[in-house]
């Protein structure tokens, strides 16, 4: 890999929090006026808020328009689609403890470095014939090894054209200390790779993709207008998309295409290694707005010898988007805890599949996709990531510059916090992680 640096300010400030809670929640969010990101690291012991900004304006030109029929998703122009794949979208860690860790965009051929403590952060190309890189990463904190998908993004370029087109896929491992990047897995698979998981015991491997193209061309105008064109439009939904599960102990493929659209982030059980969640979102990306297309669901699959096994679904008709899905034990049981737009957070025993709690953060009516789709408008408020606490007592759950702490025993909703330097300019774009330093 090769790294270079960044331009970047880290700034520290008191944080007014009135829970036991412990480790550092990071919140990735991005600059709406301009390419930068903004990181948030909320240190609950401390009582403490690190907020670091890389500024990306030099590394615009990675991301250019490279075909006369447009920009792909119908983004209206190149500026949008730049602050679009600029969008830090997971932070994970290069070490058990410390400061550094590791940052993937929605879709970037670049990784972005960064040493919380100093206040540093470096471009990082791992050096994959600059191909795209996954949004979300796999960390082996035993080996100390990273494993992510590239595509090729002129496969993307020709999907302006045909939106099945084929993408050439791969799937790397790479080690912190040599940073050499070895290829486990290529193959056709899809563009706008969206996660990499390796089950608890290491044998499957599992890659999704943020497959958010509608099946037809979206009417003119607004919906309220256009009424007919636009429910057709739901009604087609969005162009069915495949997960590959890599059976690494017997050296074989397998494809799971679900029943529902975009599945798109998968969570492993913690306590059965081969059953895994599946958050299938439903929704279809407009330019730069997302459209619910109908309720989002979770799919319960076991993988084994045998092709993957469909078990268990939880939906329900004030579940939308699915902005990010925790699988964690809580005293003795598995629970899932989803993200629910325009804003809940619902609770899912991860056995049964079936709702514990579907809990308002605050007050508003649920999004109404049985007419139309529904634009989703942005809402500070609106939760985005949530991540449990290392016992699963609580849930941090992060809506752009605002925590919420949800008591998982009582389902009582603590704050929100604002810890936000700029609110108005400054949105949160991906999953929330725990560190320990």
């Amino acid at each position: 890999m090769t790294s270079q640096d960044l331009s970047c300010n880290r700034t520290v400030q008191d944080l007014r929090v009135d829970i036991d809670g412990s480790g550092i929640v990071v919140v990735p969010s991005q600059r709406k006026s301009r390419l930068a990101q903004v990181h948030y690291f909320l240190d609950l012991d401390r009582r403490a808020t690190t907020r670091i900004e890389v500024d990306l304006e030099p590394s615009s030109s990675l991301v250019r328009q490279t075909d006369d029929a447009g920009l792909p998703f119908g983004f209206p122009d190149l500026r949008t689609w730049q602050q679009f794949c600029i969008g830090p979208h997971c932070v994970t860690p290069l070490a058990r403890s410390g400061p550094r860790c590791r940052v993937a965009q929605r879709a970037f051929p670049r990784f972005i470095d960064m040493d919380i403590e100093a206040g540093r952060a470096t471009l990082t190309d791992p050096c994959v014939d600059d191909d795209f890189l996954t949004a979300m990463s796999y960390w082996t904190a035993e080996s100390e090894e990273q494993w992510f998908g590239s595509w090729s993004i002129a496969d993307t370029v020709r999907r302006l054209h045909d939106p099945q087109a084929p993408v050439a896929t791969r799937l790397w491992r790479t080690l912190a200390r040599s940073g050499a990047p070895e290829q486990i897995w290529s193959g056709d698979f899809g563009d706008f790779l969206h996660q990499v998981a390796t089950s608890p015991d290491g044998r499957f491997t599992v890659l999704t993709q943020m497959g958010m193209r509608a099946a037809t061309l979206p009417p003119p105008g607004h919906p309220g207008s256009h009424l007919q064109q636009w429910q057709e439009f739901q009604r087609q939904g969005v162009l069915p998309t495949d997960v590959v599960v890599l059976d690494r102990a017997r050296g074989c493929e397998q494809r799971i295409r679900p029943p529902h659209a975009v599945p798109a982030h998968i969570e492993f059980d913690p306590l059965c290694a081969h059953r895994c969640y599946l958050a299938c979102h439903n929704v279809a990306l407009v330019g730069p707005a997302n459209v619910l297309m109908g309720p989002a669901s979770i799919l319960a699959y076991e993988l084994s010898d045998d092709k993957p096994k469909l078990v268990g679904c939880y939906s329900s008709d004030d579940f939308h988007r699915a902005s990010s899905l925790a699988a964690f034990q809580h005293r003795g049981e598995v629970l899932l805890a989803a993200t629910g737009f325009p804003h809940r957070l619902h609770l899912i025993d991860g056995r049964t599949m079936t709702p514990r709690a579907s809990i308002p953060l605050f007050g508003q009516e649920d999004a109404p996709t049985e007419q139309q789709p529904v634009f989703c408008r942005f809402d500070r408020r609106s939760p985005f990531g949530v991540v449990p606490s290392h016992d699963g007592e609580q849930l941090y759950v992060a809506a752009s510059g605002l925590l919420y702490v949800l008591e998982t025993a009582s389902d009582r909703v603590l704050g929100p916090v604002d810890f936000a330097r700029e609110p108005q300019d400054e949105t949160i774009t991906g999953h929330l992680s725990l560190l320990t330093l």
